[in-house]
């Protein structure tokens, strides 16, 4: 025979379903379920972009991988003056007082327009004066459009993400990705070119505004707010330093294919990026565990720095155990993995050797990430910008000398130095500083 409380707990199983699935309680529970939803719709997002270079890769190489690569790359840098780092910034800040949603919305989305502009004038501009810009002028001009729209789509879904709705979030990045999916099953029909790819791109990403929108407006009521000047001075001051942060970290890191184009032949363009954007997938997964720690981490800020401590030492052993897991097998199964992915033409002795020598990265990379956000939520990014700017100096000074007489290994070589050296720069400067307000925060107990 059932017992009353049997009875009830069979009544209510629905109910705690819906609250275990939409609802976070514990920190456990939270973190666990915000980074599930979060890997699926990056990896939904990412995959495709994956699969369409691996279409290129295998049925174009000759003549179209490189120049998707390089039109991508280019862009990359355009796109961190689009947002400027408002994003990410705006996330921050909402994650500490949500009811300043309306305001971030109005004046962060003025911000980005006028951003938006400007950077569609500069490629303009350069589209008249630089040969390479000028060659590929009307492929970097569709990638751009389309990153204008791709950056707002990603500002309007840190909403969610900044009160823990992570669930509406994961909901509407898949839905974005599976109407890019769409668009570029029309282009593999009608045309297969990588022009036709980014005319799709563009094409989906303003169905993808349109349906964003909608979504937005029915979860989230935005009381009107008028455009604070002061408010838009304040925050884009803010960000300066994060935006010098991406500014430094592209001229360590994605820069090096621009610097391989210019210096060494079509073919090390497509040789090295194999490998490089395949790992860059990789990383991006332990990017998706910080976001979804990162509102934790700033809530601890404000109870101890003991907590805060605890939760920097845990998340970083979960990152370096699944890192070096992960690392190992890249290396292990690096020739598999190419011809598997690739296909023959990409798995000789020297995109082998540069695959093994990058997915060390993913070690330092994954620490990086705790570390960086560990720094980042006790406002000291500052201190991530000083880091940034020494090392990209000494990176791209590395890469000018070394990849025109030593060939694309020595720009391997070059991102793993650089890399080790901003992990070892965080932990010791994420250490000094949570010492330090330690010492404050028992001062000001006493």
């Amino acid at each position: 025979m059932y017992k009353i409380k049997d009875i009830i707990r069979i009544i209510n199983m629905p109910k705690r379903i819906k609250n275990f699935l939409f609802q976070n309680t514990s920190f456990k529970q939270t973190v666990a379920k915000n980074s599930f939803r979060l890997l699926v719709s990056e990896f939904v997002a990412r995959l495709f972009t994956f699969l369409i270079g691996l279409w290129i890769a295998r049925k174009l190489w000759k003549s179209e991988f490189w120049i998707y690569n390089y039109v991508i790359t280019f862009i990359t840098f355009f796109v961190l003056i689009i947002d400027f780092w408002l994003t990410n910034l705006s996330f921050r800040e909402l994650s500490k007082n949500p009811k300043n949603a309306s305001k971030y919305l109005t004046n962060v989305s003025f911000i980005k327009w006028i951003l938006s502009v400007i950077t569609l004038i500069i490629i303009l501009v350069l589209s008249r004066y630089n040969d390479n810009v000028s060659t590929y002028s009307t492929l970097i001009i569709l990638y751009l459009l389309y990153s204008i729209v791709a950056s707002f789509l990603e500002f309007f879904r840190i909403f969610f993400r900044s009160e823990e709705k992570m669930e509406h979030e994961a909901s509407l990045k898949i839905w974005n990705n599976l109407i890019l999916f769409v668009c570029t099953i029309i282009f593999l029909y009608f045309d297969q070119s990588v022009k036709s790819i980014f005319y799709w791109y563009l094409a989906s990403s303003i169905i993808n505004l349109i349906t964003s929108l909608l979504y937005i407006k029915k979860y989230f009521h935005f009381e009107k707010s008028r455009l604070d000047l002061q408010f838009m001075k304040n925050i884009l001051r803010m960000s300066i330093p994060f935006f010098l942060w991406g500014v430094f970290a592209y001229f360590y890191s994605d820069v090096i294919i621009v610097l391989i184009e210019k210096f060494r032949w079509e073919s090390d363009v497509w040789l090295f990026s194999a490998p490089y954007k395949l790992l860059s997938y990789v990383y991006i997964l332990f990017n998706v565990f910080s976001m979804a720690m990162f509102t934790k981490l700033v809530a601890s800020t404000k109870i101890s720095m003991d907590r805060f401590q605890h939760l920097i030492r845990k998340f970083a052993l979960y990152h370096l155990l699944l890192s070096i897991i992960c690392c190992a097998w890249f290396v292990l199964l690096a020739k598999f993995i190419l011809n598997l992915l690739y296909g023959t033409e990409f798995t000789d002795a020297t995109t082998i050797n540069i695959m093994k020598i990058l997915s060390v990265i993913l070690i330092f990379k994954s620490l990086s990430y705790v570390f960086g956000n560990a720094l980042t939520a006790m406002s000291k990014e500052y201190t991530r910008l000083y880091v940034q700017v020494f090392i990209a100096i000494i990176n791209v000074s590395c890469a000018l000398y070394f990849i025109p007489r030593y060939g694309i290994n020595w720009a391997a070589y070059a991102l793993v130095i650089a890399e080790c050296c901003i992990m070892i720069w965080y932990w010791l400067s994420a250490k000094y500083h949570i010492k330090w307000l330690r010492k404050l925060e028992k001062s000001e107990n006493k």
